[in-house]
C-alpha cells in the first residue's frame, strides 16, 4: 500500500520553478525533472513538484508508511528552504542588471534561486565530489553513487554510507570516497539538518576553503561567500578583465562589485560561462 498527501509552497511571484531546472541546478535534484526522492523519519519519501500557471507550487506526496501532520509539515518548510521559493530577491536583481555580463543573462536568472541540498551530509557529499572536475563530470559522478547504492533520486545517507562504504569505492568517486567517509562519520554524531561550526567542519579531512565557502554560500543562504577554482579566475580573467595574482584580490574584488551578493553571483557566472571557450 502507497500513502498520498499533495500541499502547496508559498513563492515570492517571481519564483519559477522550470526556469531553475532549464539553468541545471548544481543542487537539490538530480535529474532533469522536478522530482527526487527524500530519506526522512526513516523512511523513502517519494515527491514531485508541479508549478501551475497562477504561480502555485504542488507538491504531490507518496510514501509507503503514512506520514503525518507533523511530518508533513517538516517536509513542506524544508522543501520551501532548499528552494528558496520565498526569498526576495530584487536587489541582486538590480546588480545583474547594471553588471555588463551578468546583465547578458538576466532573463535566465530572473524567477530562479540557487537550491540548497536536502541535508547537511548530502551536501557536503556532493560539494566534495565536485572538487577539481567539470559540472557534467559532478553530475554523472553523483548518478554513479545513486546507481551504486540501488537507490532513486537520491544520495545515501550517512548511515548507508558507513554500513557499504565498499559501494562508494567502486563508484568512481576515487580520492573523495575517504573525506566522504570521514564527513559520514562526523554526520553520525551530529545533527544532519544544522549546520555545524565552521571550525569544525574545516576540521575534516578533504573540506578546504572550497568546501567551506560553497557549502555555507548554499546550506547557509550566505550569498556573500565567494569562493575561488580554477574556473573562476578564468572567467573573472576573461569576462571582466581583471588582473590578480592571489586569489584574495579576486575575492575583494568580487566583494566590491556585487557586495553581499557576491557568492552568489559566482555562482550565477559559473552556471552560464562554464561551457564557453
Amino acid at each position: 500500500m502507497e500513502y498520498r498527501n499533495t500541499f502547496f509552497l508559498e513563492c515570492a511571484e517571481d519564483f519559477d520553478l522550470n526556469k531553475i531546472l532549464k539553468n541545471e541546478p548544481f543542487a537539490f535534484f538530480f535529474g532533469n525533472d522536478a522530482k527526487r526522492c527524500l530519506h526522512v523519519f526513516g523512511r523513502d519519501v517519494f515527491l514531485e513538484l508541479d508549478q501551475k500557471e497562477d504561480g502555485k507550487l504542488v507538491c504531490h506526496v507518496r510514501c509507503r508508511d503514512k506520514l503525518n501532520g507533523n511530518m508533513l509539515d517538516f517536509i513542506k518548510n524544508r522543501l520551501e528552504f532548499c528552494l528558496g521559493c520565498r526569498e526576495k530577491l530584487d536587489e541582486f536583481y538590480a546588480l545583474v542588471k547594471n553588471d555588463g555580463v551578468l546583465s547578458r543573462f538576466y532573463d535566465r536568472i530572473y524567477g530562479t534561486r540557487a537550491l540548497a541540498f536536502f541535508d547537511s551530509f548530502e551536501a557536503i557529499f556532493a560539494i566534495i565530489c565536485s572538487q577539481n572536475v567539470s559540472f557534467n563530470t559532478y553530475k554523472k559522478m553523483l548518478l554513479r553513487v545513486v546507481s551504486s547504492y540501488g537507490l532513486e533520486d537520491r544520495l545515501p545517507t550517512w548511515a548507508e554510507v558507513l554500513e557499504n562504504p565498499h559501494l562508494l569505492e567502486n563508484s568512481g568517486v576515487g580520492y573523495r570516497a575517504t573525506y566522504i567517509l570521514e564527513a559520514a562519520r562526523f554526520f553520525s554524531r551530529v545533527d544532519r539538518f544544522a549546520l555545524p561550526e565552521e571550525s569544525r567542519l574545516k576540521n575534516m579531512k578533504g573540506v578546504g576553503n572550497y568546501t567551506t565557502t560553497l557549502f555555507y554560500l548554499l546550506q547557509g543562504r550566505d550569498y556573500s561567500r565567494f569562493y575561488v577554482d580554477v574556473l573562476m579566475r578564468k572567467i573573472f580573467a576573461q569576462h571582466y578583465n581583471f588582473v590578480f595574482e592571489r586569489d584574495a584580490e579576486l575575492e575583494r574584488y568580487a566583494k566590491r562589485r556585487f557586495g553581499k551578493y557576491s557568492g552568489l553571483a559566482g555562482l550565477y557566472l559559473q552556471q552560464f560561462l562554464r561551457e564557453e571557450k
